[in-house]
């Protein structure tokens, strides 16, 4: 099987580079170079169209790059196991027609070329629209461009629907047989776990949130959890944007990629303020601990979001207070107890008990031990990730204006209806947006939606039940009698 790396992040700090383009080899050892080559120009040259037409270069994210890397790779996969299956016609990877593109695309849609096909037996299709355009549309822009610039033969070759239809058929039956020799026919449990849709999370209730609080200690994870459960951030939000006033900062590549804002290029020293190059930069000990009202008023800064896009979040004063109280104390002890010098410590508020700043999978490894930990306070499983824990921030926050608002009309919040729910939830919603960073209203509008049927579809059970309970309570006396 073909493999895919990345280069080293030391090398790259070293040296100042901020790249991340991952490069594959091939099954028999060898440099995949065209596609390779297709990886670093796409990254170098990503040009696109603006809102008025112009052709203008885009700042590609590393997760874009991982992903374009990903699907480079897994058609490579593809490619190298159907090579010994007749029907396939394939050569190898430099050979491949336009209608392989069209075979991977089928595999994947009836769910005989997934992860979950191989490690349970069962076919489990993908989502067309998320997963598998996606990837078909980057590996036919890889070839067009590999054909472009002469690095491969033409590639381009019509077939007959026909003939795709049985061709597709012949490798599904192959991997079907494969699937019957590994798992049997009662295809055995896997621990395979399907990766959930952020879209369908559900809403953590309060006592699966006071048993995740309540059984973790005070420390870094426990505020992290805070921070995304009352300020809405992402993972890389919080390991991006917890940076310490007072401390000397070097910006990463990335970010002095940016042409606006630019920051300094050297290191300089960080203060909490609205000027650019302190974006980032959390509320400072002297606003922190301002009278509460002037508190919850400046308690907030300026963070740099998904796409690298800047905007303003308020973090709730007193959990400000909670972060400088661990600055103070746990953070502090941890920095002696590793011997950091002040020159070499981090600039970030959360640091590991190495005297580390937390990176993102270290923030979903804390998230998760404190779900493990959780689960055995409250006796019960609890599904909780840190996008469960952003999704709960946005639900709760839409409840608590909707019904408080309610509430300062003298209405009562249990009888909403769906125009009074809308109604008071308009200009949450706005504000919603903004504070998670959503791109388009309607994604926010979702959370509305949500609490709505919830609300409301209580409601209208009690009705229901109301109606239909003369009848079951007359069908329940003629069957004890």
């Amino acid at each position: 099987m073909a493999s895919i790396h990345w280069p080293s992040q030391t090398a790259l700090h070293k040296h100042g580079f901020s790249k991340t383009v991952p490069f594959i080899f091939l099954a028999d050892g060898t440099y995949a170079a065209p596609l390779n080559y297709f990886l670093q120009e796409r990254s170098n040259q990503r040009e696109v169209n603006d809102v008025k037409g112009s052709r203008i270069i885009e700042l590609v994210s590393p997760k874009t790059e991982r992903a374009e890397g990903y699907a480079a790779f897994n058609f490579a996969n593809f490619v190298e196991t159907v090579m010994d299956i007749p029907e396939a016609r394939c050569d190898g990877l430099w050979n491949v027609k336009s209608w392989h593109h069209l075979l991977w695309k089928e595999l994947m849609r009836s769910g005989h070329w997934t992860r979950a096909f191989f490690a349970t037996g069962r076919p489990e299709p993908i989502s067309l629209k998320q997963t598998i355009f996606p990837r078909v549309r980057i590996v036919k822009n890889a070839w067009r461009w590999m054909h472009a610039e002469g690095l491969i033969p033409e590639y381009f070759e019509r077939i007959d629907q026909l003939l795709l239809s049985n061709k597709v058929a012949a490798l599904k039956k192959h991997f079907d047989q494969i699937s019957l020799k590994i798992f049997g026919l009662d295809k055995i449990k896997s621990t395979y776990r399907k990766r959930r849709n952020p879209r369908r999370q559900r809403i953590l209730t309060r006592d699966e949130i006071r048993a995740l609080v309540g059984a973790t200690g005070f420390g870094p994870t426990k505020l992290i959890i805070l921070l995304i459960l009352f300020v809405g951030f992402r993972r890389e939000e919080v390991a991006q944007n917890n940076l310490c006033p007072g401390h000397v900062y070097q910006r990463s590549a990335r970010h002095l990629e940016l042409d606006e804002p630019s920051f300094p290029r050297e290191p300089y020293r960080l203060s909490h303020g609205d000027d650019d190059d302190m974006i980032g930069v959390m509320p400072s000990i002297d606003v922190a601990f301002l009278p509460d009202d002037e508190a919850r008023e400046r308690c907030t800064y300026r963070i740099i979001g998904k796409g690298l896009k800047i905007r303003r979040v308020h973090i709730p004063f007193k959990l400000m207070r909670l972060i400088w109280h661990y600055y103070l104390r746990e953070r502090k002890a941890t920095v002696r107890r590793n011997a950091v010098n002040r020159s070499d410590e981090p600039a970030c508020f959360f640091l590991n008990r190495f005297g580390e700043a937390l990176s993102e999978n270290a923030i979903t490894r804390q998230v998760n031990r404190a779900r493990i930990r959780a689960q055995k306070l409250l006796g019960a499983t609890i599904a909780v990730d840190v996008h469960t824990l952003r999704h709960t921030h946005a639900c709760i926050y839409l409840e608590a204006v909707i019904l408080g608002s309610a509430a300062k009309d003298g209405l009562n919040p249990d009888n909403l209806s769906l125009p009074q729910i809308e109604n008071y939830g308009k200009g949450a919603i706005l504000i919603l947006k903004e504070n998670l960073g959503h791109a388009e209203l309607a994604t926010t509008e979702r959370y509305l939606s949500q609490l709505a049927s919830g609300k409301l579809a209580l409601q209208y059970q009690k009705l229901f039940d109301e109606f239909i309970d003369p009848l079951l309570t007359d069908l329940e006396r003629q069957g004890s009698l």
